[in-house]
C-alpha cells in the first residue's frame, strides 16, 4: 500500500514537472525578450536602439511577431518572433544604399 502511494506521488510530481517546463510564456515576459533581441541585434550590427521604432506586435496564437523600423541610415525592418516557449527568431530587411 505504502508502495503504491510512493508511485502515485512521484507520478503526480512527475507530471507536474513536464507541465510546469511546458507552460506558455505571457506577454509581458515576450515583450522582454523581443527588446532583448533587438539590443543585441543592435550590438551585431552597430546601430542605437533608440533609433528603434516602437513595435507593433500582433498574435499569432503560437508566437508574438514584433515589427520593428530603424530610421537610421541605411532603413531596417525587423522582425522578431518570441514563440510561446520563450524562443525568438531575428530577420531583418535592410534598405539599399544606393535606392534614393
Amino acid at each position: 500500500m505504502k508502495r503504491r502511494l510512493n508511485v502515485a506521488l512521484l507520478l503526480f510530481l512527475t507530471g507536474l514537472l513536464f507541465h510546469a517546463c511546458g507552460s506558455d510564456i505571457d506577454r509581458k515576459t515576450a515583450d522582454k525578450l523581443a527588446k532583448e533581441a533587438v539590443e543585441k541585434y543592435c550590438q551585431q550590427e552597430d546601430l542605437t536602439f533608440a533609433k528603434f521604432s516602437i513595435p507593433g506586435v500582433v498574435d499569432q496564437g503560437k508566437w508574438w511577431l514584433y515589427n520593428y523600423t530603424y530610421e537610421g541610415k541605411p532603413r531596417h525592418l525587423l522582425s522578431v518572433i518570441v514563440h510561446k516557449d520563450g524562443e525568438t527568431e531575428v530577420s531583418r530587411m535592410i534598405e539599399e544604399k544606393d535606392v534614393p
